[in-house]
């Protein structure tokens, strides 16, 4: 998808918040709506409660605009209002798109951090620096830049390629399981009869609100979660709703 028109749907979905599009909520049949059943690790760097009643996994690339815009725009709200709350379980996992060069190689530096404990400082560096490295032939010397300002030393690491493994797991994980784009997210909570049938209903209801957006959500299942996979840098008013909706089952 071209940055024109994600940027054309990210400001449909604006206008569709600020109308206030009322769409009225019903009950469905559980045959309505299938349920697409994934094989996803949930692992990854955590931010938040482990035992938080919801997981967000986002599938990110640190090359990717609309990813950047995610973790500035979106991403301060959840933060500040469910996962500091231990409302929230949040995990990272990396899917380097193949178009973009030197996705790959940051992805690379940001693990290297992780081993010395700093992965979510030089996540956000990574992000916060994203003009500076993306566009360069070799990003080497500007992230090790970025990872000894925070007084770690990632050159042996990337050298060796401890982490690239991991990587490229991820990445083939996730392609099998309909990733194609960046940034991706799942939605979870734990799979019950009642949940499955009000994720249901709520699925039905983001897809007739937003429709006119061109976004589509999915019930997804995985391990013994369930829950839904929107796409894209969403709007906070977006994934507030979603987790609203999970909070309200009782």
């Amino acid at each position: 998808m071209t940055v024109v028109s994600k940027n054309v749907i990210y400001a449909i979905l604006i206008v569709c918040l600020i109308a206030g599009i009322f769409v009225g909520f019903f009950i469905i049949r559980d045959s309505d709506i299938s349920i697409r059943n994934l094989s996803v690790t949930l692992d990854g760097h955590v931010k938040g409660s482990t035992s938080a009643e919801i997981l967000i996994v986002e599938i990110s690339d640190y090359q990717c605009p609309f990813c950047k815009k995610f973790i500035e725009q979106s991403m301060p709200s959840i933060k500040n209002n469910y996962i500091d709350k231990g409302i929230v379980k949040f995990i990272f996992k990396n899917f380097p798109l193949l178009g973009h060069r030197n996705a790959k190689t940051s992805a690379e530096a940001a693990e290297c951090a992780g081993k010395e404990g700093k992965f979510w400082e030089m996540h956000d560096a990574i992000f916060g620096n994203q003009n500076v490295w993306s566009s360069l032939e070799n990003p080497d010397a500007s992230l090790q830049s970025i990872a000894i300002n925070m007084n770690t030393s990632i050159k042996a690491c990337m050298d060796n390629d401890e982490t690239l493994e991991k990587i490229n797991s991820d990445y083939n994980e996730l392609s099998k399981n309909r990733i194609s784009s960046t940034p991706s997210f799942y939605i979870l909570i734990k799979r019950t009869d009642k949940a499955e049938t009000r994720i249901k209903n709520l699925v039905s209801l983001l897809n007739q609100k937003y429709k006119q957006a061109g976004i589509e959500f999915h019930v997804i299942a995985i391990e013994d979660y369930i829950g839904t996979d929107p796409v894209g840098a969403l709007p906070y008013p977006v994934f507030r709703e979603i987790i609203e909706g999970f909070l309200s089952i009782d």
